[in-house]
């Protein structure tokens, strides 16, 4: 039962941690010796600059914003130009997600995509 209980804590700690990464905040780690003294404290901060805040009217529920064109323009100022790479995956709040697959222009490529045979489902 102990180690089910530590295995837990340790998977919940790791969530914690990938939360924090993922919206780019910064978090400290405090270390311990073994006899339990503290032993040192370190700041992780990944420091993120690559967010963006869009007005509201370049939200992605307004009928006449393009969201796709938005991203491949975030891509290449934000990611490529910095990294020489282009992501593959893109993570979205549930607001977000809902936005981006109600809007009317992504709603028109999926289906053109899916007329076409080429519609590949979200991992």
């Amino acid at each position: 039962k102990d180690y089910v209980e530590m295995d837990q804590e340790i998977t919940l700690s790791e969530e914690w941690f990938c939360s924090k990464v993922l919206l780019g905040e910064a978090f400290d780690i405090t270390e311990y010796d073994e006899a339990g003294k503290k032993a040192g404290e370190f700041n992780v901060d990944f420091g993120f600059t690559n967010k963006v805040t869009v007005p509201s009217a370049n939200k992605w529920t307004v009928s006449t914003v393009d969201p796709i064109e938005m991203l491949e323009e975030w891509i290449e100022s934000k990611i490529l130009t910095k990294t020489s790479s282009t992501p593959d995956i893109i993570l979205l709040d549930p607001d977000a997600g809902k936005a981006f697959a109600n809007n009317p222009f992504v709603k028109s490529i999926i289906q053109l995509r899916a007329q076409a045979g080429t519609y590949n489902e979200a991992r």
